[in-house]
């Protein structure tokens, strides 16, 4: 995860009128609710969240994006979620697509995609999966 957030802040960090934070420079663990606080303290307008999933039987594999279910964030995470597998895609990655999931409260299923819609920050979950 370290290697992709390093080499996603050297590529973002390029791009005039942009910074870029990082929740975590080094392995340490960090609650989904303090990286949203951290998010919103530092007037964040997206938050992306990192991950790396095995297939237990390596029957599973490729790129997708999580975002928020509804509203804005949903139309904004959508348009920048098809903009990183686009670009995935051209790196040989298979593409799994952008998703939603509702938990049984009818709130978006992952933890730092709500608390970043308690704090209005557009929230995207890049999973990979090998």
């Amino acid at each position: 995860n370290m290697i992709l957030a390093n080499s996603m802040y050297e590529h973002l960090s390029k791009y005039d009128g942009i910074t870029v934070y990082m929740t975590r420079t080094e392995d340490v663990d960090i609650s989904l609710l303090e990286r949203a606080q951290f998010a919103k303290s530092v007037n964040a307008d997206y938050l992306f969240c990192l991950h790396f999933n095995m297939s237990e039987f390596h029957t599973l594999y490729g790129a997708e994006i999580w975002i928020q279910s509804t509203g804005n964030e949903n139309r904004e995470g959508y348009q920048f979620g098809s903009i990183w597998l686009e670009d995935m895609q051209s790196h040989g990655l298979y593409l799994r697509g952008i998703k939603t999931r509702l938990n049984s409260k009818g709130k978006d299923y992952y933890g730092i995609l709500r608390h970043c819609k308690e704090f209005d920050i557009t929230a995207k979950v890049l999973k990979l999966v090998c």
